[in-house]
């Protein structure tokens, strides 16, 4: 992608530290937020954490966010919502396209 207004195109990179958990105990999950071209850490972006049940049946929770560090890497533990389905989950990272 181009860049526009000076704002260069991202990605987000994340491991699981937790690959399992229970409703009401946390998860943990790090990673880090670089630009496409350099592969450079962004600072400052803010990245929020959802789990969906794979079925896609019960919709997402929102379990959190953060903010990435001046290298760009950023970590954070979740609680599970002691109301979500029993079953398989996946975990959804999203960037907000603002500095923080």
């Amino acid at each position: 992608p181009p860049i526009v207004n000076g704002a260069r195109p991202t990605a987000i990179m994340a491991t699981p530290v937790d690959v399992a958990g229970f409703r009401g105990e946390p998860v943990r999950v790090q990673g880090k937020v670089v630009t496409m071209d350099t592969h450079e850490g962004v600072r400052g972006i803010r990245v929020e954490l959802y789990i969906r049940p794979l079925d896609h049946v019960g919709g997402t929770f929102f379990l959190g966010n953060t903010v990435t560090r001046p290298d760009g890497t950023f970590e954070m533990a979740a609680e599970l919502p002691r109301d979500a389905p029993l079953g398989e989950h996946g975990g959804v990272l999203d960037v907000v396209l603002r500095h923080e």
